[in-house]
């Protein structure tokens, strides 16, 4: 009986569910769903799980078979693999599934004895967050929550206090000058630190990228405080309210942009405020704007509407091999950052506990959240997403799926 074999090309990833079929033609990035039956869910499990080879033999019957036609028809057409008739005692080729080698895996690194897991720690450090100080004389609406989602400045962090600049400096001293991690500077209100104006010069002399993160209402003490002596090597965030008035804004705004390289970042809680803040931004025609959408507990629909992620959106991105390895292998929001607090602690993300404070070595805090942490290494392993054939097309979980206490922030699973 004459044999065939249908492979697949090393470029593709295949993964399916009960109802579907995922084909991602990582060459093109482009993605193809076909209908799932028993008969092909069998075939797609005969195919991931031949362990010498990304293919299967298939007979003339099992190719003629209507539940594969459709399969069979999208592989070819793609390019993404093909079917190859068996001559006599030939071999088949040895086509090998794309399979993530992750370094970072943390099984890996914990039984690797020959090493230390902190050994190549410092290179993967990719930017610190730096909380100066929580002092802030501003009792701004829900200032304890907005620093748990994304970048903001807080009050939070208990007692009112201040990073020495002499311990910041001590732990940066680890890094390799010449590969230095990015620097995020924030507070409270980064004006009520003490050495700020040393401070400034000190990242200003790091060669790396710099940020230093404002609030909206500390804007003219900032101006005021500051004034023309801030480093032109440290860009500026600012982050706007929903509740920020536009005399306000309008006074303000233009005096800033002025004197700095900006990034206005507007707080938006539902489409009023996107539409507000829109206005704002075209009235200065202001180019380096985005939105950061906060969950105030109330608002859901909003996300649902405007954050959460539709069939459409997912399928229609182009995705590379390397982008699905690294959503099976790291969280993409978080992996490699840190954030130092005022009390000298330091957190690999604000919603989970300290990995080390500033005494603490490099290696040693890679290590502990290596082996420890929920952050770096959070995937979409839990229901309903583990059981999804999108699973891994889908963006790491950030920090609004722990804000909202739901897991998958998409019209997928509602």
């Amino acid at each position: 009986m004459t044999k065939y074999m249908l492979y697949l090309e090393p470029y593709t990833f295949l993964k399916r569910d009960e109802e579907k079929v995922l084909i991602v033609n990582t060459l093109s990035g482009k993605c193809f769903v076909v209908n799932a039956f028993v008969e092909l869910n069998q075939l797609v499990d005969r195919i991931q799980t031949n362990e010498k080879s990304y293919s299967v033999q298939l007979d003339a019957s099992e190719i003629e078979n209507s539940q594969y036609s459709e399969f069979i028809s999208i592989v070819r057409s793609t390019y993404s693999g093909d079917v190859v008739k068996l001559e006599g005692q030939s071999l088949p080729p040895v086509i090998l599934p794309p399979r993530v080698n992750n370094r970072l895996d943390i099984a890996k690194l914990s039984n690797n004895k020959d090493r230390s897991i902190g050994d190549e720690a410092k290179d993967y450090i990719q930017e610190v967050t730096v909380v100066l100080t929580n002092k802030c004389s501003f009792d701004c609406t829900d200032c304890s929550k907005h620093y748990r989602q994304f970048a903001a400045c807080t009050k939070a962090f208990g007692d009112l206090m201040e990073l020495s600049l002499g311990q910041v400096k001590k732990f940066f001293k680890q890094f390799n000058p010449q590969r230095h991690p990015a620097v995020a500077i924030i507070g409270g209100d980064i004006t009520q630190y003490s050495e700020l104006t040393d401070a400034l010069l000190y990242f200003a002399s790091i060669n790396a990228k710099k940020s230093l993160l404002l609030h909206a209402n500390h804007i003219q003490r900032f101006v005021n405080s500051v004034g023309n002596n801030m480093p032109s090597s440290i860009s500026l965030k600012v982050n706007i309210p929903p509740d920020c008035t536009e005399p306000f804004f309008l006074e303000f705004v233009p005096r800033l942009i002025a004197q700095y390289e900006v990034m206005l970042q507007f707080i938006v809680e539902s489409e009023k405020d996107f539409l507000k803040a829109n206005a704002l931004a075209n009235k200065l025609e202001l180019e380096n704007v985005s939105f950061k959408p906060f969950f105030n507990g109330h608002n859901f629909e909003f996300f649902t509407n405007q954050v959460f992620l539709s069939h459409d959106d997912i399928i229609c991105e182009r995705y590379s091999k390397n982008d699905i390895f690294l959503r099976q292998s790291i969280n993409s929001y978080d992996f490699g950052k840190i954030t130092i607090i005022p009390n000298g602690e330091i957190v690999a993300n604000p919603n989970f506990g300290s990995i080390g404070d500033v005494s603490t070595s490099i290696g040693d805090l890679y290590a502990n959240e290596v082996e420890n942490g929920k952050s770096w290494f959070r995937t979409r392993t839990e229901q309903p997403c583990n059981n999804c054939v999108y699973q891994w097309l889908c963006p790491s979980p950030s920090n609004y799926e722990l804000a909202i206490g739901k897991p998958n922030l998409c019209h997928i699973f509602e």
